[in-house]
């Protein structure tokens, strides 16, 4: 864990966060309608629950195969492993340092975990590159995604990455709708300035004609000084108001080009984001890759060693049930009776 994963993890929660707070609306409200209540058992051959404890443990011991649990106890509602609270671990350490033969097991342990966290990983980068490559091509996100497994995690982990995805391409859409609306409103600017533009011209035309008919009267005498400097004084002011008019025209289609841009500038903006970040992703992953199959040969070694290695053979167990002061024989299959105590006996332990 370095610091810039605490960082971009710590930013991505917050995308989360704010995109699930954007979308908060009325509390939900079922319908009322009673619970449907009903039973179904998949398909088999043999109820698991129907077999020995004592014949599975000898199926185990012919497999040369040790179950143990990473939790020696806990408590779970339901079935998800997500419930799964107050955690005792099991005395794994113990367990290897009885049996000292087993340093390839150990080995295979450690070797299994490294290996478990680095397909995590991989799956957790192959759901952000579907999510990058549908932002880069402008699609949905992905309903099938090649090299994951669907489960718990990999359903959490899109989820995630389908919110940041909508969270990313509605913001990008408000910045385009914010361009398309300025983008509108210097257009109309610029619509209105070029009818003032025309009116202007106009006005300026009749204005130079009048200006001539004036200076002509004036040379023969016909008008006074007066009217001649009335009508130079109009033919100013509307040739000064074109300029202004010109002017403004002229920064408002500057405007518009910029703005025009800014719009380009935004998407190219977007898109290098996508590619720089797809590049990362994609030399992790092919640095993830490489180490997965580097583990997997390594475990694949360790295996063989494990199977091949003599351990001590594990003893036979005496199972004993102490029912209203007598001590029963027992099998592991018989039902037990409140108040039944159950003793799992080592050979060469005495019973008292």
């Amino acid at each position: 864990m370095t610091a810039e994963e605490i960082r971009r993890i710590t930013g991505e929660a917050v995308v989360v966060a704010r995109a699930n707070a954007s979308i908060k609306g009325k509390p939900l409200t079922l319908a009322p309608v009673k619970p449907y209540k009903d039973r179904w058992t998949s398909p088999h051959e043999k109820n698991p629950f129907d077999v020995a404890i004592q014949e599975k443990l000898a199926l185990l011991r012919r497999h040369r195969i040790a179950a143990w649990d990473v939790l020696a106890s806990c408590t779970r509602e339901g079935a998800a492993d997500s419930t799964i609270r107050e955690t005792s671990p099991n005395d794994i350490p113990g367990l290897l340092a009885r049996h000292p033969g087993s340093d390839a097991a150990r080995e295979l342990l450690n070797s299994e975990g490294a290996l478990a966290l680095l397909e995590d990983e991989q799956e957790r980068l192959l759901v952000r590159k579907a999510r990058l490559e549908a932002e880069r091509t402008e699609t949905p996100f992905p309903g099938v995604i090649p090299g994951i497994v669907p489960g718990n995690a990999a359903s959490t982990l899109i989820a995630t990455e389908r919110v940041i995805l909508d969270v990313r391409n509605d913001s990008l859409a408000r910045e385009l709708e914010a361009v398309e609306d300025q983008k509108a409103l210097i257009t109309a600017e610029i619509e209105t300035l070029e009818a003032k533009q025309i009116a202007l011209t106009r006005q300026q035309d009749l204005a130079q004609r009048e200006m001539d008919n004036v200076e002509t009267l004036a040379e023969r005498g016909l008008v006074a000084n007066a009217r001649l400097f009335e009508v130079e004084r109009m033919l100013v002011t509307v040739e000064n108001q074109a300029l202004d008019v010109s002017t403004a025209l002229l920064e408002a289609r500057q405007n518009l080009a910029t703005t025009e841009s800014d719009r380009i500038s935004l998407l190219d903006t977007r898109l290098a984001d996508i590619l720089t970040e797809r590049q990362l992703v994609d030399a992790e992953l092919a640095e993830i890759e490489r180490k997965i199959t580097t583990q997997r040969a390594l475990s694949s070694q360790l295996l063989t060693i494990a199977r091949t290695t003599s351990y001590p053979a594990t003893p036979e167990v005496q199972i004993l049930i102490r029912r209203q002061g007598e001590v029963l024989p027992g099998t592991g299959a018989e039902p037990l009776l409140p108040g039944d105590i159950v003793n799992v006996v080592l050979p060469g332990t005495v019973v008292n």
